[in-house]
């Protein structure tokens, strides 16, 4: 069996500080995002990641790749940061 965490890790205790912290003013809510999702991911199942970006509202890109999105798609990652760069920050229902 496959292992992506440490063994060593108390995940019941993780699970329960995540919840403590969760980020209520997180910037998604009020700022543009984009989000791309890797269709072949083993670490983030896409289905969370096409969650994920519908909760935050972001402008998604879908690309046949692994986790590794940046290294084997060097050129739609950066096509996808200068759009973000170039879009106002703020959502245009919260401006």
């Amino acid at each position: 069996m496959r292992t992506s965490f440490d063994p060593n890790l108390n995940l019941f205790s993780l699970s329960f500080e995540c919840r403590l912290n969760y980020p209520e003013n997180a910037a998604w809510r009020t700022h543009s995002s984009w989000y791309q999702i890797s269709e072949q991911d083993k670490m983030i199942n896409p289905e969370l990641q096409r969650f994920m970006a519908k909760r935050m509202g972001a402008k998604t890109v879908s690309l046949k790749a692994s986790h590794a999105s940046a290294v084997s798609h060097p050129g739609e990652i950066a096509e996808l940061i200068a759009d973000a760069a170039g879009s106002p920050a703020l959502k245009s229902d919260v401006a």
